[in-house]
Order: structure tokens, then C-alpha cells, then sequence
């Protein structure tokens, strides 16, 4: 379902987000259906801060890497700091991530098998686990916001491409039109010519009409040769 609304988004004039036709845009009921499955992914990537025992629960997760793996040696001041390291880093992703991702360094799935990994490390990995997850809230984000775009008016839709096809069929001028036009420049260059004063030896101006299209003197011509 959320791929086929997917495919119809396009570009909107807000840059923040994108548009989707109103006869291609979820139903009430096909919108309620992705706002419930947006509120469940968003819990799965609910911060170990905000979830009860979340905190704890990453403590334990880091207290077995600790215990099992090997580390620079501290003192005992040191392993607290360091454990209150991993906590402030840790606590902003998902404590059921970051046990997983403690896990796989335990198992050797992760890591270089042989020490503790880093607060940098377990991030690493626990943004790896939970790629799904935050690809999945953007695309259900993406057409929840959409700007719906309102289907055109049918009479308006038809008077436009009743429009363009009589532009496109040269019926858009008046009959006879175009013709006029093109006969205008003509008509000002033949009466400019003939109200040109002759030199001496010059055509007569019956001469000059009978090369001019159109010119009475032509037609008079044409027809006795006829």
C-alpha cells in the first residue's frame, strides 16, 4: 500500500515537502492505517532515555562487553567514567538496539573479537540495526505530508484543450484572416511605388502596375493576352 502511494508523489512548490493528485491520495481509512503503523515504528525508535528502564538497560548490556571482553586497564575510577561515557552516548538510541548490537560484539558478528568496542563502535552498529526502522518512519512521513493537489475542474480542463487544438488547427483567427495579413505588405509596397515620381525615360505607370501582383493594369493585361 505505502509504495503505491509512494509512487505517485511529485515535486511541490514547498521544498519541505511533496504533492500527491487528489485521485491518487489515501483514503481516511488508508491514512489512519499508516498513522497507526508510524506511531509503532516511532516507539521501536524511542530513546533508552524516554522508555522506562531503558537506561538500565544499556548499563547492563555495556556491564557484559565490559565483563567478557578485554579493555585498556583503569582504575577504579576510570571504569566509572568510562561506563558513564558509554550511558550519556547510548542513551539518545533504542535500548533494545543497543543490546543487540552489544550482542553481536559478544558473539563476534562485530568488532575485532578481542576487546570491548568503543561508545563510537556500539552507535556504528546500533545505527546499522536500525536502518529499517528510520527508512521506514521517512517513507510513512513523506506521504502522510504530502500536499494533496486538488483534481482540475472537468468544464475548465475542456475549454482549455478545445483551446490548443483550434490553436494548433489555425482555426483560432478569423476566416480569411491570415490571408489579409499577408496581402497587407504587398498592397503598401505597390502604392508606395506607384506614387513615386517618374524620371524622364522611365516605365509608364501602367508598365510598373502590369509587374505588380493584383494591380488592375496586370489583370487587364492577362486577359487580352488571353
Amino acid at each position: 500500500m505505502l509504495r503505491r502511494f509512494e509512487s505517485a508523489l511529485q515535486p511541490s512548490s514547498d521544498f519541505r515537502r511533496q504533492a500527491i493528485p487528489a485521485a491518487a491520495a489515501p483514503c481516511a481509512k488508508a491514512v489512519a492505517l499508516m498513522q497507526a503503523r508510524l506511531e509503532r515504528v516511532q516507539g521501536w525508535l524511542a530513546p533508552a532515555a524516554e522508555v522506562e528502564g531503558g537506561v538500565e538497560r544499556i548499563s547492563q548490556a555495556v556491564g557484559s562487553l565490559k565483563l567478557v571482553m578485554g579493555s585498556p586497564g583503569a582504575g577504579e575510577d576510570g571504569v566509572a567514567l568510562a561506563r558513564k561515557l558509554y550511558l550519556t552516548t547510548l542513551r539518545k538510541l533504542p535500548a533494545w538496539a543497543v543490546a543487540q548490537a552489544a550482542h553481536r560484539f559478544l558473539d563476534g558478528k562485530a568488532g575485532d573479537k578481542t576487546f570491548a568496542p568503543t561508545p563510537a563502535q556500539l552507535v556504528d552498529e546500533t545505527l546499522r540495526i536500525i536502518e529499517p526502522q528510520i527508512a521506514e518512519r521517512a517513507r510513512l512521513l513523506k506521504v502522510l505530508d504530502a500536499e494533496v493537489i486538488p483534481d482540475p475542474d472537468p468544464e475548465m480542463a475542456a475549454r482549455g484543450l478545445q483551446a490548443v487544438a483550434e490553436a494548433l488547427s489555425g482555426k483560432g483567427l478569423a476566416g480569411g484572416e491570415c490571408e489579409r495579413r499577408s496581402a497587407e505588405p504587398l498592397e503598401h509596397a505597390r502604392d508606395a511605388l506607384l506614387a513615386t515620381p517618374l524620371q524622364p525615360g522611365a516605365l509608364s505607370p501602367g508598365a510598373i502596375g502590369r509587374m505588380i501582383p493584383d494591380h488592375p493594369a496586370r489583370r487587364v493585361g492577362t486577359a487580352s493576352a488571353a
